[in-house]
C-alpha cells in the first residue's frame, strides 16, 4: 500500500501548507513573516521545542513519519 496525504502540498515550506489558502495579509501583500513565526510557534506546541524543524523547510524533503503529522499542525 503506498499512503499518499493529498492535503498537503509538497513542494510548499511547512509554513506554506499551513497557511494555505488562509494567507495572512496587509492589502495584496502575504505577511511571511509573521505567518512563519505563528507556524512555528504552533509546530513547536505540537511536537516540542526541540525537534529541529524550521518551517521554512520544504515538505517533500521531511521524512513521512513527520508529513503525517503536518495536517494535524492546520
Amino acid at each position: 500500500m503506498i499512503y499518499q496525504n493529498l492535503s498537503l502540498i509538497r513542494s510548499l515550506s511547512i509554513s506554506g501548507n499551513i497557511f494555505l489558502d488562509r494567507e495572512l495579509r496587509a492589502g495584496p501583500f502575504v505577511r511571511q513573516g509573521e505567518q512563519v513565526r505563528l507556524a512555528q510557534a504552533a509546530l513547536d506546541t505540537l511536537l516540542g521545542d526541540d525537534d529541529g524543524l524550521n518551517v521554512r523547510q520544504i515538505v517533500e524533503d521531511l521524512p513521512m513519519s513527520l508529513q503525517c503529522a503536518l495536517p494535524h499542525v492546520q
